[in-house]
């Protein structure tokens, strides 16, 4: 086993010496050019591709010189049990892929700790980890693909898509992707032996092998479900998305809408007396201001990612500043030599910030325009460069956490949390004049919040469209007037029509609600994000019951019949069936693939004579 695992070593030490050095090169310039620790999700993102895709040519290279017949036949006829031969090759692997992949980012997070002033954590040391669990991933990955029957084999790319989707972060993240290498890791174990192709007969197995698979053709098949219905919709001239002049009071008119249009449609839905009034001046206005976007997620200490970059210049004073989640603060370097320490910033009366800070300047408008607003989870600050000053803005209450910073929004300044919209006409948000707005209904189906002012207060629109699938709270738009004094009241409420049918919004709940609670299960797994994760999903309508048992029903009977034509036998065709039930098109589909009795009958016969004639050979 140690000579294999050497002689496989010494197989890559070419490519792997000139990817390292590539890798590094490639760090080091870019280290030159920018701060590597302080870039937003996307370029990390990116570098997480790079190294699936390393990983992913590395295994499949590797796997496939030996997947050949008279290759494999050589291979796994050793004085070694498979499990021994399968470890020394797939750990000379790892071992490159360390080298490659995690020593050059541990070397750039040392120059830049011990060259620069540059905030290096630990979630930057640690970054290596996650890097390397990626390229690890898709190394495992492509050698299961390459191994296992062609037919069930391309599962493993759900596991792509999970860790693509998944909401958890910082070491929490680490976990996810260790259990992912797990799995993998498992499969591997399962393909690893003398007739590596054949589907195994084993029940249990067989599950771990299809389970992914079912996953993947229940992506596969309601995308193209869904894709084939917005194509047939759109030859048929009936498709919402590009009708000419979409339904009224409907979720696409809104979306078309502008801000005072969409205002507009909301005061003529109201029975207010003051309704026309407020109409008529909104015509002779311009336009509306909009408040937006809204964040999906709230940086976690020592994430990995960033949600928004953690730095800022402050030209005033010649600094860089840089939160850092060791120290739960601003450290400052100066600018123009990116090297000498400027001090740190951190809120009035405290040493440390309670939360990751995220800081976004030319947020507060014109008159504030070098401003740099410090948005934490529960609390907003801002930093005045001149003064540098950093001071109060708005402290949530409660559970509440901010779905967006705190910005000025035409005359108000406004701050959006997870359950209310905060108005006020100064930058410290007075309790004069200021205004606390209920939502009414999930952050997570929010969509557009619009202010506009009138003689006698301001109005706010609030339109619920996002998150589709969300069917426990209606789509609906609400038109608020808030006074003089900050008292507010709903004027109107315009219930907006979906346009698409339940079917099509509910097609990955009837399909397979297993599959459906699975799938949302593993997204949210290891995930602790507080206040901006989506409510629990209610029961979708009766009559989406009703389809779910429908399309039970078909793939019963489909399993049924695949299984006479294979001649199971009736215990194990109620056993499919009764599965099948569960996992709707994706399991009946699976099970095709999967051969029936005959592949599972020559996967005994195939593994028998391979070990049979690995004991002859062993034996002569």
């Amino acid at each position: 086993m140690w000579l294999l695992f050497k002689a496989e070593l010494r197989r890559f030490r070419t490519p792997g010496v000139l990817t390292l050095l590539a890798h590094l090169v490639v760090l080091g310039f870019l280290s030159r050019t920018s701060d590597l620790a302080q870039q937003p999700l996307l370029y990390y993102r990116t570098f997480a591709a790079c190294y699936v895709l390393v990983g992913v040519l590395l295994g499949a290279y590797q796997t496939f010189t030996y997947a050949r017949p008279a290759a494999w036949i050589q291979l796994i006829h050793r004085p070694l049990s498979p499990a021994r031969i399968g470890s020394a090759l797939l750990a000379a692997g790892a071992v490159w892929l360390v080298l490659t992949v995690a020593l050059p980012l541990l070397l750039i997070a040392a120059w830049q700790s011990e060259f620069t002033a540059r905030v290096v954590d630990l979630r930057h040391w640690m970054m290596a980890l996650p890097a390397l669990n990626c390229a690890l991933i898709g190394y495992a990955a492509a050698a299961y693909a390459v191994l296992a029957n062609r037919r069930i084999g391309f599962g493993v790319l759900i596991f792509f898509l999970l860790i693509t989707v998944a909401r958890a972060q910082s070491f929490d993240a680490l976990l996810l992707q260790w259990l992912v290498l797990g799995y993998l890791g498992v499969l591997l174990w399962l393909v690893f032996q003398p007739a590596h192709a054949a589907v195994p007969a084993s029940p249990w197995r067989l599950a771990t092998m299809l389970a992914p698979t079912v996953f993947v053709l229940y992506v596969l098949i309601l995308s193209t479900a869904r894709f084939g219905m917005q194509c047939t919709w759109i030859m048929l001239g009936d498709a919402p998305a590009t009708a000419t002049v979409p339904p009224a009071n409907s979720v696409q008119e809104s979306l078309r809408s502008t801000d005072k249009d969409l205002m507009l449609a909301g005061l003529a839905a109201s029975h207010d007396p003051s309704a026309g009034r407020w109409a008529s001046e909104l015509r002779a206005q311009e336009k509306l201001e909009r408040y937006g976007p809204f964040f999906t997620e709230l940086p976690r200490r020592q994430a990995f990612a960033n949600v928004l970059t953690l730095s800022f210049n402050d030209a005033a004073n010649d600094t860089l500043w840089t939160f850092s989640h060791d120290h739960m603060r601003f450290e400052g370097r100066g600018l123009a030599d990116d090297r000498s320490p400027r001090g740190s910033l951190a809120p009035p009366q405290a040493s440390a910030f309670a939360s990751p800070t995220m800081p976004i300047a030319g947020v507060l408008g014109l008159d504030h325009l070098d401003s740099v607003v410090m948005l934490g989870e529960r609390e907003a600050w801002v930093y005045e460069p001149r003064s540098r000053v950093v001071r109060p803005l708005l402290a949530l209450s409660g559970s509440e956490v901010f779905a967006s910073p705190p910005m000025r929004v035409g005359n108000h300044l406004a701050a959006l949390s997870d359950q209310a919209l905060y108005v006020g006409n100064e930058l410290t948000f007075p309790e004069h004049g200021s205004a606390r707005i209920s939502l009414g209904g999930p952050i997570d189906v929010l969509s557009r919040v619009a202010l506009a002012d009138v003689d006698d207060g301001y109005l706010v629109s609030l339109t619920f469209l996002r998150n589709f699938r969300q069917e426990s709270f209606s789509r609906v738009q609400r038109v608020l007037h808030v006074d003089s004094d900050g008292r507010s009241r709903i004027v109107a409420t315009r219930l907006l029509a979906q346009d698409y049918p339940a079917w099509f919004r509910f097609a990955d709940w009837w399909m397979s609600p297993l599959l459906d609670r699975v799938a949302i299960t593993l997204k949210g797994l290891f995930a602790a994000q507080p206040g901006l994760e989506p409510p629990e999903r209610e029961l979708p309508p009766a009559d989406m019951v009703s389809l779910a048992a429908v399309c039970a029903a078909l793939s019963m009977f489909a399993t049924a019949i695949r299984s006479s034509q294979r001649r199971l036998s009736p215990k194990v065709t109620l056993s499919w069936m009764l599965v099948n039930a569960l996992l709707g098109p994706a399991g009946v589909a699976a099970f095709y693939l999967a051969g029936g009795p005959s592949v599972a009958r020559r996967s005994i016969v195939r593994t028998g004579q391979a070990a049979w004639h690995d004991g002859a050979c062993g034996t002569s």
